[in-house]
C-alpha cells in the first residue's frame, strides 16, 4: 500500500489562526487569520473569540507583524510594497476601521522602537529618511500622524547600540514633556544629548521603558 502524499498546502498554506494577542486592558482578543484567502488582522471580545471580525482587509500578500496600541482602540502593523522591504506603518480605529498609513514616504523603511503606557497615543519609530544607512528616532502620534523627530543618529549606531539608546531618548523626552510640556520635546541631534561620552553609550545599560 503506497502511503498518500501530504499535501503541500499541509506545508505553505495559510495557517487558520496564529499569533493571538490581548489588547492592553483585556477586553479584546486578536490575531491573523485568513480572509478571503489573504492573512488580515481579526479582532472580537476576549470571551467570545468566535465573535471576531477582520479589522484589516488586504488583498496582496497579507499582513504578518502587528500589536496594539496602549490605547486599545488601535490596531499597529507594518507592511511594505511588493517585497521592496520598506516597511511602512499603519493603524486601524477599532471603532470604525479606519485604515491610517503613518508613514508614507517613498523608499523609506520604518521600524517601531517602543511603545509606552505613558504615552498611548504615541510610539517611538525610527525611520532612515536622511539616510538610507542609518535609522533616526521619532515620536509618532497614531491618532493624527504628527512625528517629531527625538534623536538623528549622526554617530552611526548599529542596530543593538540604536535600541539601547532608544530606551534613553524615550526616557529623556518623557522627562522633558513633565517638565517643560510637549513644545520642549524638540528636536534634539544624539551628540547634543550625550556630547561628553557619545561612545560609551553603546556599553551603557538601561532599563526598558514599561
Amino acid at each position: 500500500m503506497q502511503t498518500p502524499l501530504i499535501p503541500r498546502k499541509a506545508f505553505f498554506g495559510n495557517p487558520d489562526k496564529i499569533q493571538p494577542r490581548l489588547s492592553p486592558d483585556g477586553a479584546h482578543l486578536a490575531f491573523l487569520a485568513p480572509a478571503d484567502g489573504v492573512l488580515n488582522v481579526w479582532v472580537g471580545p476576549a470571551d467570545d473569540p468566535d465573535a471576531a471580525r477582520p479589522v484589516t482587509h488586504d488583498t496582496k500578500r497579507g499582513i504578518q507583524a502587528y500589536g496594539w496600541a496602549y490605547t486599545n482602540r488601535h490596531i499597529l502593523y507594518i507592511q511594505d510594497r511588493d517585497g521592496d522591504e520598506n516597511w511602512r506603518i499603519y493603524s486601524v480605529e477599532l471603532s470604525n476601521d479606519r485604515v491610517q498609513e503613518l508613514t508614507p514616504v517613498a523608499g523609506v523603511q520604518a521600524r517601531i522602537y517602543k511603545i509606552s503606557h505613558r504615552l498611548p497615543s504615541e510610539i517611538l519609530i525610527g525611520l532612515n529618511n536622511r539616510d538610507a544607512r542609518l535609522h533616526d528616532v521619532y515620536r509618532l502620534n497614531i491618532e493624527t500622524g504628527e512625528r517629531t523627530l527625538i534623536v538623528e543618529n549622526t554617530e552611526n549606531f548599529a542596530e543593538l547600540s540604536q535600541r539601547r539608546y532608544v530606551q534613553r531618548a524615550l526616557r529623556h523626552a518623557l522627562h522633558r514633556r513633565r517638565r517643560h510640556g510637549d513644545a520642549a520635546s524638540s528636536q534634539r541631534p544624539l551628540g547634543t544629548l550625550h556630547q561628553d561620552q557619545p561612545r560609551r553609550l553603546a556599553h551603557h545599560r538601561t532599563r526598558g521603558i514599561r
